[in-house]
């Protein structure tokens, strides 16, 4: 399948902001490896605007007349020797003898909490990250998903839209994103003391179900984590802050293109906190649950609980009911049993229908039915349905003709 991705600007103003960071050094293996070029008449401007049209984050001035592009700096740590005037503007430096001038470029930054604060799909743990680069179109609002009408950014449920397609089983709601182009990833930040010297940060992330994109964490501009993301199922990862202890750390979450083929990246969470024991894990276990049982009858064959809605026909000779099961594990012996209830409140067993999970299930449904056998019509009155697990009682659903 071809990809097709509009090309998404941003607005010319943006490209002249850019900020000193300092002077770093350099070796033959480039620190800003993404793009370069030199001229006789070198200007920052110069290497500013082409940097930022290749969409790279930073740009490092050097020995006078070249102009370095990357998306990340200082793998070899500060020097003391940017003396050197730029070739085509003397009362400026433009770094030294293998040492960099460097510069951030300036994007747009905003909270995307904010953006979305309407949106009540929202989750709390965003509130604290800004978006610094996002696919904009050239009004300035945030991009729009392609073949769809839906802009990037926070969707419940998590389902395909357009040509975005995360896996199943979200935890909630997820935040959509794509990188801005192949040259410049969308990226998160924000601040955080680390306060423990067992600090992690755990992200629950995916790709697209068909592509992959990089997932890049840096803490102070230097990265510490750096994976490629498929879209074949939800992936959690905890990375280690202690090594920060006592520290105000800048994190910042990239989501940088691997090959431009499907980019799209979904995060479901991003938390902080301490590694947990085995005990306090054990006491964390997740619980199985059955809810949201409703009954139906379904002529289009289409066995979703939204049909519930449907009148019940009493000589209709099929009846469904349909719970949502959570955190169950495969083979687990679900049951389904059908009483009729008798004017004097007596149940009466009409059949029990029992099945083993095909699967493991984070969140998803099952359907029960049942067939009135050899009767013309199911007799007028009350109905109740059991489900159970494992001998457990978990929903009773009634309904009546």
């Amino acid at each position: 399948m071809k990809r097709v991705w509009f090309v998404l600007m941003l607005c010319a103003s943006l490209l002249e902001a850019y900020t000193y960071k300092g002077c770093y050094r350099d070796n033959n293996a480039r620190d800003l490896s993404g793009y370069s070029f030199s001229s006789d008449a070198m200007q920052i401007g110069d290497c500013a605007t082409l940097c930022k049209k290749k969409g790279f984050s930073y740009m490092g001035l050097q020995y006078s007349s070249y102009c370095f592009c990357g998306n990340s700096f200082g793998k070899y740590g500060k020097a003391t020797n940017c003396d050197m005037p730029c070739s085509g503007e003397k009362d400026k430096v433009c770094g030294g003898s293998w040492a960099n001038s460097i510069y951030e470029l300036e994007k747009r930054s905003f909270s995307l909490y904010d953006y979305f604060h309407y949106d009540v799909n929202v989750e709390p743990w965003f509130k604290e990250w800004s978006v610094v680069a996002v696919p904009l179109e050239s009004d300035q609002k945030v991009g729009k998903i392609p073949n769809s009408n839906q802009r990037f950014g926070w969707k419940y449920p998590v389902v395909d839209i357009g040509d975005a397609m995360p896996p199943k089983y979200a935890n909630k709601a997820a935040l959509y994103l794509h990188p801005v182009s192949p040259q410049q990833p969308t990226v998160l930040k924000r601040t955080l003391r680390i306060g423990h010297n067992n600090e992690m940060m755990h992200i629950r992330v995916a790709g697209n179900r068909n592509g992959d994109f990089t997932l890049i964490v840096k803490a102070n501009n230097q990265e510490i984590f750096k994976q490629s993301v498929d879209g074949k199922s939800w992936h959690e990862y905890n990375i280690s802050l202690s090594q920060y202890l006592g520290q105000n750390i800048d994190i910042a979450v990239e989501i940088a293109a691997s090959g431009w083929y499907f980019e799209y990246a979904f995060i479901d969470e991003i938390s902080f906190g301490t590694k947990q024991t085995p005990q306090a894990k054990q006491e964390k276990k997740i619980q199985m649950k059955i809810d949201e049982c409703g009954i139906y009858q379904d002529p289009s064959g289409e066995s979703y609980l939204q049909h519930r809605s449907v009148k019940l026909d009493r000589n209709n000779m099929t009846i469904f009911a349909s719970c949502k099961v959570h955190n169950a594990k495969k083979g687990t012996e679900v049951a389904g049993s059908w009483y009729y209830v008798s004017p004097t409140g007596k149940r009466e067993l009409i059949s029990t229908k029992a099945f083993a999970l095909p699967k493991d299930m984070v969140e998803d449904y099952i359907t029960f039915y049942i067939q009135s056998n050899n009767m013309t019509s199911w007799p007028r009155g009350k109905y109740e349905v059991i489900i159970s697990a494992q001998g457990k009682e978990y929903a009773h659903v009634n309904f009546s003709f």
